[in-house]
């Protein structure tokens, strides 16, 4: 029996809208797929890209670095890392000629220009010889400048912790009325910033003292009476563990990434294992002239649950790195 003309017209109708329905939606994963190939296939390219991108190799180690580098010879090496570690000895050579602000100053320009991607290493090295020059953390503390991140006055409390001969008890219990000391002793400046920096610097002057085993830093910093002391003498512990591998080529780093922080993951303290992490990206945001690209590329190398916060300790780094050297005059 044959339907009504209109019921007929209705079904195919229906007919007709499912198989757009159908075709449709084949059309939307058929994309998709595509797209999601050409984003992985654009993500494998850039790897690779990046794997070719300035591997470093002999001398641009800065331990390996000749001695007699003038600072042309240091602004001329490919790696940005590398210049600016062989221009800290060339820099802080100077001291015995001009004073170390303005030195640092120098520094600082080089940045500016975009000669270096950032000074805060040259002047953590400048506070280091400022300390073994004068002999005296006050008279070292106050010749420092607060550019280049306050390196200077870490460099100086890097030094000055190893000398100290009493035990951790007794100097960390002190150290709070000496930072307040050190703070006060020049009567201009910002006395709550280089109070902060020389806490910090702490951190920086236990690994310093006590070698790599950083549980002993961090045990240290604990001694401190609150947790704003902890932290920041902690985060100047983590920085000095990792300033290390900053120097290491990219081959090298992916080698060790996956155990840097596995003390603090064994230990099962979140917080210590997330400041690591932390130190980890900035680290790697130096070593790679802060490259956002080669930086994530290298936290990858991290197990999936601890990539995300190097990745965004990495993009922390940049941009602070950004506003920096915009702000220089």
């Amino acid at each position: 029996m044959s339907l009504p003309f209109e019921e007929t017209n209705m079904r195919m109708t229906k007919r007709h809208k499912i198989r757009l329905v159908l075709a449709s939606s084949a059309l939307i994963a058929i994309c998709f797929h595509s797209s999601a190939f050409a984003l992985q296939a654009s993500s494998e390219d850039t790897n690779k890209q990046e794997e070719k991108t300035e591997p470093l190799s002999g001398h641009e180690h800065m331990h390996d670095v000749p001695e007699g580098q003038t600072a042309e010879d240091c602004l001329a090496l490919r790696n940005a890392h590398s210049r600016v570690m062989c221009l800290a000895p060339v820099f802080a050579s100077k001291l015995e000629q001009i004073s170390a602000a303005e030195i640092i100053e120098e520094a600082l320009q080089l940045q500016g220009q975009r000669k270096i991607d950032d000074c805060h290493h040259i002047a953590h090295h400048i506070g280091k010889k400022l300390f073994e020059a004068k002999e005296s953390v006050e008279v070292a503390f106050n010749e420092c400048t607060h550019s280049c991140i306050d390196g200077c006055f870490h460099g100086v409390m890097q030094a000055y912790i190893p000398t100290l001969e009493t035990g951790a008890d007794e100097f960390m219990a002190a150290m709070p009325s000496e930072c307040h000391s050190l703070a006060d002793s020049k009567e201009t400046g910002d006395k709550e910033r280089r109070y902060r920096q020389c806490i910090h610097g702490l951190g920086h002057g236990l690994v310093l003292k006590y070698g790599e085993e950083t549980s002993i830093s961090s045990d240290a910093c604990v001694l401190l009476p609150d947790s704003w002391h902890q932290d920041h003498c902690l985060g100047g512990v983590f920085m000095e563990k990792l300033h290390p591998y900053s120097m290491l080529s990219k081959d090298q780093l992916r080698k060790e990434i996956p155990g840097i922080c596995s003390d603090e993951e064994e230990s099962g303290d979140r917080k210590l294992l997330t400041m690591c992490l932390d130190a980890l990206g900035e680290a790697l945001a130096f070593s790679t002239g802060h490259s956002m690209p080669q930086s994530w590329s290298l936290c990858r190398q991290l197990p999936i649950a601890q990539q995300q916060v190097c990745m965004d300790a990495v993009m922390k780094e940049n941009q602070s790195n950004s506003r920096r050297t915009e702000a220089i005059k």
